[in-house]
């Protein structure tokens, strides 16, 4: 049995369940619903439904989610099965017997999912989810010995995780300057020429990358080293006789870190309504902006732009309609602005910082990309107008920028003249 996907999106690879309770599938559907995820959940309550829903082909099958108790399969056989198809496999059972958790790891399961736990289904869906977000996090592996990066890479491709690897500190680095979507560095600290404190404070310092996860794999009995490398800069330390349990359970917990970490920099950073950089972020970058400027003796405009007609929408439409037009001359400035700095600093008012133009040249980009503005307010088509004042960074700070910006606005409205100035 197939289950849709009502998210609008097309979908592009699936999930086989293959039990006989109906709920882990109904779950995994809400749940795709929900995050407008593109899957599809192939539902099959035997080994032989199974086989009849694949017997074409596996391609674009994701992941399994196998009962390990089935009426046609009582002891694991729908479980080699898919795993003998070379796909990542989820285990359900009980596992109040360690040796078949563990025989089912060994047999090269993605995980086991103990179905005698409470809420056991909740944690199985999240565990897909988690194995979808995985797709897209970039793992670097950084150890001397090919043999243990072999094992390494195979237990985090079980995770579903993209790993790329280096045999050296310098190629290490090369990789992290030239993939910057690599979310995390897993470094052993016998790489040779270069000790693994040393690659993490280059990266920490050097690299600048705060965001990226560090995981160093230290001798159990080293606590002093494992302490210098969180003081070092390091996330997390592992093990070098660590277990595949072990390896994935501190992963994740990293990752899951990391992502909390990195939506409250987004909250603060972000302007909730308009998705344009807020007002916090627009000072703090742009004064690191101007003294590069200065430095290099390279033009900087800044342009004070505001809705036209904003009063006039939120009394027509409401204040949904004026939230819908904020939205739209913000994706409109982000979306043709994108390598300029674009804030919205309040109530209809955005700031775009300019670097490399001056006053002249930012003046014709600004009216060619900015004379006219399409947003659908209700079931009418509505072309938005803005007034832009303009100013061009000589000396002093950016606040004075910006009051020079909102004095020749406020000019440009009561003359009521051309809309830039």
């Amino acid at each position: 049995m197939t289950h849709g996907n009502d998210s609008g999106k097309t979908v592009d690879m699936k999930i086989l369940v293959v039990d006989e309770c109906s709920q882990v599938s109904e779950a995994l559907n809400d749940l795709i619903s929900l995050q407008a995820i593109p899957l599809e959940v192939v539902s099959c309550c035997s080994l032989a439904q199974a086989k009849q829903q694949l017997e074409e082909s596996t391609q674009g099958l994701f992941l399994a989610v196998v009962s390990h108790t089935l009426p046609d399969a009582p002891a694991g056989e729908a479980v080699e099965w898919t795993l003998a198809q070379g796909v990542p496999t989820l285990v359900s059972g009980d596992c109040a017997d360690g040796e078949r958790y563990q025989s089912l790891l060994e047999l090269g399961a993605t995980d086991v999912i103990a179905t005698e736990l409470d809420g056991y289904i909740p944690t199985a869906v999240e565990l897909v989810h988690r194995l979808y977000r995985n797709r897209f996090v970039r793992v670097l592996l950084a150890h001397s010995s090919d043999e243990e990066r072999a094992r390494l890479r195979g237990w985090l491709a079980r995770y579903c995780y993209v790993v790329v690897e280096a045999a050296d500190p310098e190629q290490a680095l090369e990789l992290i300057r030239t993939q910057p979507d690599i979310r995390l560095l897993i470094a052993d600290h016998r790489v040779p020429d270069m000790d693994a404190l040393a690659l993490v404070q280059t990266i920490r310092g050097v690299l600048d990358k705060p965001e990226l996860v560090i995981m160093a794999m230290v001798a159990n009995s080293n606590e002093s080293l494992a302490a210098q490398f969180i003081h070092s800069g390091t996330s997390d330390f592992l093990s070098s006789s660590l277990s595949y349990t072990q390896l994935q359970t501190r992963v994740i917990q990293n990752l899951n870190a990391s992502e909390l970490q990195r939506k409250a920099r987004q909250a603060a950073s972000i302007d909730p309504l308009t998705g344009a950089c807020n007002r916090c972020v627009l000072f703090e970058k742009g004064e690191q902006l101007l003294q590069r400027a200065a430095q290099m003796e390279a033009p900087v405009t800044l342009a004070m732009v505001e809705l036209s007609q904003f009063k006039q929408i939120n009394a027509c439409w409401g204040y949904d309609g004026g939230d819908a037009a904020l939205k739209a001359v913000a994706d409109h400035l982000r979306s043709y602005l994108r390598r300029f700095l674009v804030a919205r600093i309040g109530g209809d008012e955005f700031c775009v910082l300019l670097e490399g133009l001056d006053h002249s040249q930012a003046q014709q980009l600004l009216t060619r990309v900015c004379s006219s503005i399409p947003v659908t307010l209700g079931q009418e088509e509505v072309q938005l107008s803005l007034s832009i004042g303009l100013a061009e960074y000589q000396q002093g700070n950016l606040s004075e920028l910006v009051a020079e910006a909102e004095s020749e606005l406020r000019q440009l409205k009561e003359q009521a003249s051309e809309p830039i100035a």
